[in-house]
């Protein structure tokens, strides 16, 4: 009986000690993995920054060739016009010339 109890005993003592160490294993590895979680937070947290400076450099960039093809369309409809203008006078001269030929001929 004496001996039972003493392999009993030893039977707890030796579980016990297992316990403590894997324990302690496990609270570890539960400590390093918060300390990854963080180190991964932080680079999330530089990433949404520079997604963000991106994302506003793209938006400067897109608003700035709105404003160039802006001022392109503004010099094409202005060459349009100074064109338009200019074959007008040319119609009116050519009109004028034809009703000088027309009377011209009438009179002969």
């Amino acid at each position: 009986m004496k001996k039972q109890l003493i392999a009993l005993m030893g039977t707890v003592v030796l579980l016990s000690g297992c316990g403590n160490s894997e324990k302690e294993k496990l609270q570890n590895e539960i400590k390093s993995l918060e300390d990854e979680q963080k180190e991964l937070q932080e680079e999330n947290k530089k990433l949404k920054d520079q997604s963000e400076q991106l994302d506003n450099q793209i938006k400067d960039l897109e608003h700035s060739i709105d404003k160039a093809k802006t001022s392109d369309d503004k010099k094409k409809t202005s060459s349009k016009d100074n064109k338009k203008s200019t074959e007008s006078k040319k119609d009116a001269k050519s009109t004028e010339k034809s009703k000088e030929t027309s009377d011209t001929q009438d009179k002969s």
